[in-house]
Formats: structure tokens, sequence, C-alpha cells
């Protein structure tokens, strides 16, 4: 994980390489205060429902998107705040929009990224290339 933009009070993180959710319910855990996780891409495990109370002590909002953003949605919105989102583009101003200064923007998508990047590597420069036009900072 890695801090790229602390931008008007917000930390946005970067941990494009999470590839499973037992990772993201790991990164999830190792921070306290609200969280607005951006997760999604092409599921590896067969039920995502393992991890929802980590995310419901674990104050959080979650954008989705990719493949796996149907799925994780009906197991986990009836639980905590899920927005459908589809892609990067659409999920990276609305977490910043919504996200408030103390609390955390944090990409970690519990998913395997080939549905729409050739690579994690691919979909964490995407990621930070929307952070820096939506903040006017360099990551």
């Amino acid at each position: 994980m890695q801090l790229i933009a602390i931008w008007q009070g917000i930390h946005v993180v970067d941990d494009a390489k999470c590839s499973s959710l037992t990772a993201l319910a790991a990164a999830v855990a190792g921070y306290s205060g609200r969280k607005h996780i951006i997760a999604g891409g092409l599921l590896k495990e067969k039920d995502p429902g393992l991890i929802k109370q980590i995310l419901v002590r674990h104050d959080v909002v979650v954008y989705l998107i990719g493949e796996a953003a149907p799925v994780l949605y009906d197991a986990w919105h009836e639980s905590i705040q899920c927005e459908k989102c589809g892609t990067l583009e659409r999920a990276v101003p609305l977490a910043l929009e919504r996200a408030k200064a103390g609390e955390r923007v944090l990409f970690s998508p519990g998913c395997a990224s080939f549905d729409q990047f050739s690579g994690y590597d691919a979909r964490g420069k995407k990621f930070r290339q929307l952070v820096q036009e939506c903040t006017g900072q360099s990551c």
C-alpha cells in the first residue's frame, strides 16, 4: 500500500496489488476511521460474503468496479453502503467527492485486474492518473 496523495485532508492510498478478498480484508483492517474503498475486477473467490463482517466492522463505503461489481453488490449491499460504478473513471471522482477530511480513499480491488487492465500495474497507473486529474496533485 502506498499513500499517493493527501488532498483536502483525505488520505489517498494505492493498493492496486490487492488481488484477493483476503488481501482486501487485511487492507481495510489496517486503517482506522472511515474508508472509501474502490474494489472489484475479476473475482477469484467463490464466496464474497466471507469478508462481509470485516467490512461491516470497519466503517466503509465501497465503490464497485469491473466484472465482479454485481456479485459483490449482491453480497454486501444489505450490510454496507455500496455504489455500482463499473469503472475507475467513475469510482475515483465519486469517492473523492464523498470522502471528508480525516478519511481515506483506498484503491484495494480484492480481485484480479484482467477484466479491464493488462495487470495490477496498469490499474495502479490508471488510478494514480485519475487521482492526479481529480486533485491536481502529482502522484
